[in-house]
């Protein structure tokens, strides 16, 4: 077997899946959907800086792994390297919006971390005072992901505490 060999796959890999019951389908916005909750954890392919600045306001504390720093976008790209993110770099490219980003890194309120291995998962874990949600789908962290711009498939899953513990197992 040739390691450069495209159509010789290794099916002994498996896949994790999370069973989960279908209740109903619904609209929510943005602020519905994040209102009321303390702390974001969330993994994510890519993130846009004016969708983490919108979203801020609602966590008193996040922290973010994004999957790569490729997918960065191109007015930040290069302030990334792996486990590292030079704040100050940051600052010239956020407007007053954003500028909740270089605060809330520098409170230590928000954390960014570039996952050592490329990860592709969409994962929100939010928890407040007596309640949970986990939100898991397709949107990336940014602005078109959550704003129904386009075609997204996402699932929330409400107060489920052995939910959120085995979902934070993945951070």
């Amino acid at each position: 077997m040739k390691d450069n060999d495209l159509f010789n796959i290794d099916d002994t890999q498996v896949l994790t899946i999370f069973d989960t019951k279908y209740n109903k389908r619904e609209n929510i916005s943005k602020h519905d959907l994040f209102d009321g909750y303390k702390t974001l954890h969330g993994m994510t392919f890519s993130c846009d800086i004016g969708f983490l600045a919108s979203i801020l306001p609602y966590f008193e504390y996040a922290e973010i792994i994004l999957g790569s720093e490729r997918v960065l976008g191109n007015e930040i790209i290069n302030i990334f390297a792996v486990e590292k993110f030079t704040i100050e770099m940051l600052k010239p490219y956020l407007t007053k919006k954003e500028d909740i980003v270089y605060k809330r890194f520098y409170d230590k309120t928000l954390k960014l971390f570039v996952s050592q291995k490329l990860s592709h998962g969409k994962l929100f874990i939010c928890e407040g005072d007596n309640k949970s949600r986990v939100i898991c789908g397709s949107s990336n962290m940014t602005v078109k992901g959550f704003s129904g711009q386009q075609n997204e498939i996402n699932f929330k899953i409400d107060n489920d505490e052995k939910c959120i513990q085995d979902f934070k197992t993945l951070f």
